[in-house]
């Protein structure tokens, strides 16, 4: 498979994986992972069609080959040479949005407020479209 290039601005990144995240409830993504079945890990693909931050970036067949790897992190992704990181900060910034999915754990309303957090600290304009209070719509 081919690398991936992000041709894309830290700004366009931030507004799709924002509107993407929205749209599915601000829920992880998630899949069972290893051995035990039973235990669920981000993807990025996931259970009900659901992506992670990164996978609102990445086209099917990259996101299911990348998650079969035993390491499917995006800086595994970049050292194994999978990733041309076109711009470093791009490539920061989608490691910071990468964290904020992953360590997941308060549920929906706080991975919006790590998003809506990660904007102010990158001067990221939100979305217009995509509220930042209120009442979170699946």
């Amino acid at each position: 498979m081919q690398p991936i290039r992000f041709d894309f601005s830290v700004q366009e990144a931030f507004e799709r994986i924002v509107r993407g995240l929205a749209s599915q409830g601000w829920k992880p993504s998630l899949k069972p992972r290893g051995k035990d079945s039973f235990v669920n890990a981000c993807a990025y693909r996931g259970e009900d069609g659901r992506k992670c931050a990164v996978g609102w970036l990445i086209p099917d067949d990259v996101a299911s080959e990348w998650d079969s790897k035993p390491k499917p992190a995006l800086r595994s992704r970049i050292e194994a040479g999978d990733v041309e990181p076109a711009d470093d900060r791009l490539i920061e910034f989608l490691l910071t949005a990468q964290r904020a999915h992953d360590d997941f754990s308060e549920g929906p309303a706080d991975l919006r407020c790590r998003f809506i957090s990660i904007g102010d600290d990158w001067k990221l304009v939100w979305p217009s479209d995509v509220p930042t209070s209120g009442q979170i719509q699946a």
